[in-house]
């Protein structure tokens, strides 16, 4: 913990234990993740007891996930590589959008409006966080930039009934269906 009567400082510990960022996904200077508490340790240390169960459900989560999608050319599940064990804290897919008439956000719009919450995570590649273009002038990465246009996150966590995850394939399936070219 730190303490201070001055505003300068008070905003700088703010960036410090937030990675630097003024405002989500806008990181204006270097900083850390020092934002654990004690209750989140308590708890953290308790779901290590159950973290094999957690990963064995979403993996079990994501496979239907990945099995319901399987017919859709325009949204395609993240790529695992041969020997990687993803946690699957995520399950982003990557919108086509030579297949499709919108935009990502528009995309997630609409599941949203089908009642599917999505996340959308790292809508801003490194290349264009200022910190990093100050620091190190970055070149261009297209695959990323692409990447940061074109990915979203649907529902994952370990207790989605197989109900569930069929309400998120169909809406997905709609959305992706009526925006189609």
């Amino acid at each position: 913990m730190v303490t201070t009567d001055d505003p300068e400082l008070y905003r700088l510990g703010n960036l410090i234990r937030s990675h630097g960022d003024d405002g989500r996904y806008h990181h204006v200077m270097l900083g850390l993740n020092y934002r654990l508490t004690d209750i989140m340790a308590a708890i953290g240390l308790n779901q290590l007891a159950e973290l094999n169960d957690y990963l064995s459900k979403r993996k079990r989560v994501a496979e239907q996930l990945r099995k319901g999608l399987k017919r859709l050319d325009s949204v395609k599940p993240q790529e695992i590589t041969d020997g990687a064990e993803p946690s699957y804290s995520y399950f982003s897919v990557k919108l086509d959008p030579e297949a499709l008439r919108c935009s990502r956000d528009e995309f997630v719009r609409a599941l949203q409006a089908e009642n599917i919450e999505c996340g959308v995570h790292y809508p801003i590649p490194l290349t264009e966080q200022p910190i990093l273009k100050q620091l190190l002038h970055p070149n261009t990465c297209p695959h990323s930039e692409e990447l940061a246009r074109t990915i979203l996150s649907l529902p994952m966590h370990p207790y989605l009934t197989a109900d569930e995850i069929n309400l998120v394939v169909e809406a997905v399936e709609k959305v992706a269906t009526h925006y189609s070219r």
